[in-house]
């Protein structure tokens, strides 16, 4: 199965950290299941919540910003 999800509706430090602990919690009972997984999240984050979402994940990519 694959999943895909877009977090641009979480906003802020208290949203942020309430939704990567519901992030472990899905990890955590997916397990060793076959679930494919994307997130996305906005680019406008602190420094220790870009941490702590790179962290609740197995795999993260960071897209550097461009100037326009």
């Amino acid at each position: 199965m694959r999943a895909a999800g877009d977090t641009g509706w979480v906003s802020g430090t208290e949203q942020t950290k309430s939704f990567i602990e519901y992030e472990l919690k899905i990890n955590a009972a997916l397990g060793a299941t076959k679930v494919a997984a994307v997130c996305t999240y906005l680019a406008d984050v602190t420094a220790d919540e870009f941490v702590a979402i790179v962290m609740a994940h197995q795999d993260a990519l960071d897209r550097p910003h461009t100037c326009s």
